[in-house]
């Protein structure tokens, strides 16, 4: 009774920490895995940053629509004050030139130039052009949202079927140590020679082994779906959505699918128009560009503010407003060449939009055909799983009336995991194929 404090304290504990692992185990869904993982991959962020910089570049080139201001101020001394030649008559110097001086040694001139643009053929077409690109971001981080989401979606099943296998692999464990034991009793007792209880030891020697490369499967499978979710290596999961596939293939059927709606498609569609928006661009950029500037500035004149305080400098008004209008004759020339190479790259961009239509169309009809035959292949491997327990169960009572021999026994466990194992690959066959399809039809 002494040490029943102590015992208490330490099964308080031992529960606090099993709460505490059970707190720490992160429990997800596919849909949450899913989500985790956009949020956290890197190919994504970098979609985002890509249309925020879009963004970006269009606001700053909108804001040429707006007047341009520059507030300037030019402040002098003049060592020596600037000469002014002035006609005679104006000093009482009829006939000459005078060259008078005038002012004084400080001069300054604060300027307020306007510009605002009048006519600028390419300054519509950049804007254009920068919507298209801030769209073919939109479209890029559609791109990469599909892939992780299909990325994790096999990831998840695989997880799942892994631990499964594994957990098959401990029942077949069990069942032959059971033979082992039976085998044992009857070599024991005369009726079966020492030879069986080697053959059953070497076949659970084969599951052990089995089992060992079933379980760096199963971790390597994990660490697979960790790294995808951003979760630390040492972080349980615990996978809360377990699956079953269709045992009807109508449960999914395989229609055409609208290649519209991918955002791959639409992509490669976005490229054309941007190089044909280019191409718009350099058409209008042989056109002269117009602009209205106009200057508010004055100008003073005289010398410091005496002791007095009394200013002595003159000020005088100089503004303006011109119109200015700039043509570039050399892009009459370069211009052409930069269309002939637009017109190229334009051919390009379609050929690789017609060949990534004919891809996505062919991937779409092999998927449809391979999620057909993965349903097939499952149903009849599940027979066949069924059938060897059948045959198992049946030769172990067999077994047991010593009407039937231990190979017999073995042979069947070995026929019955391996047909488990053939429902564990169709299984996700099934799935990987079914996640394929459902992605090309952006249901995923």
């Amino acid at each position: 009774m002494r040490n029943f404090p102590f015992l208490l304290l330490m099964l308080l504990l031992l529960a606090a920490a099993g709460l505490f692992a059970q707190e720490d185990t992160l429990r997800l869904t596919l849909a949450e895995a899913q989500l985790r993982a956009i949020e956290r991959g890197p190919a994504y962020q970098i979609s985002l940053l890509d249309r925020r910089l879009a963004e970006e570049e269009l606001a700053l080139a909108r804001l040429r629509l707006y007047p341009q201001v520059d507030l300037a101020l030019d402040a002098r001394y003049y060592f020596e004050r600037p000469p002014t030649l002035l006609p005679g008559e104006a000093v009482g110097r009829p006939g000459e030139v005078a060259v008078v001086q005038l002012g004084g040694n400080i001069g300054g001139a604060p300027v307020l130039d306007l510009r605002q643009v009048v006519f600028d053929p390419t300054l519509f077409s950049e804007l254009k052009i920068l919507r298209e690109a801030g769209a073919t971001a939109e479209l890029q981080i559609e791109v990469e949202a599909r892939n992780l989401k299909l990325q994790v979606a096999k990831s998840y099943v695989t997880l799942l079927a892994a631990r499964e296998r594994q957990a098959q692999l401990r029942q077949t464990a069990r069942r032959l140590e059971s033979t082992l034991e039976q085998v044992r009793a009857k070599v024991s007792a005369g009726l079966l020679p020492a030879l069986e209880e080697e053959r059953v030891l070497l076949t659970l020697e084969q599951n052990r082994a089995e089992t060992s490369q079933a379980a760096e499967a199963l971790e390597m499978s994990e660490l697979l779906l960790k790294q995808l979710l951003g979760v630390p290596p040492d972080r349980p999961i615990a996978l809360t959505q377990p699956f079953e596939p269709e045992e009807d293939p109508a449960g999914l059927p395989v229609s055409p699918v609208d290649l519209s709606r991918l955002p791959e498609y639409r992509l490669g569609e976005r490229q054309v128009r941007l190089i044909e928006l280019e191409s718009a661009l350099q058409r209008r950029a042989v056109w002269p560009r117009v602009s209205l500037y106009s200057q508010l500035g004055v100008v003073a004149l005289g010398k410091k503010v005496d002791n007095e305080g009394e200013d002595q400098l003159s000020w005088y008004f100089n503004s303006f407003v011109g119109l200015k209008a700039v043509w570039e004759i050399n892009r009459l020339v370069s211009n052409g060449h930069r269309l002939d190479q637009l017109e190229l790259e334009r051919r390009q961009a379609e050929w690789r939009w017609t060949g990534q239509e004919d891809q996505l169309a062919l991937a779409a009809a092999r998927a449809g055909y391979q999620f057909r035959a993965a349903l097939e292949t499952l149903r009849l491997q599940r027979r066949r799983a069924a059938f060897a327990e059948n045959e198992l169960i049946y030769l172990q009572t067999r077994f047991q009336s010593d009407l039937a021999g231990v190979r017999e026994v073995l042979e069947a466990e070995e026929a019955l995991s391996a047909a488990q194992r053939a429902v564990q690959v169709a299984y996700y066959d099934c799935w990987a194929v079914k996640f394929e399809l459902l992605s090309l039809r952006d249901e995923l």
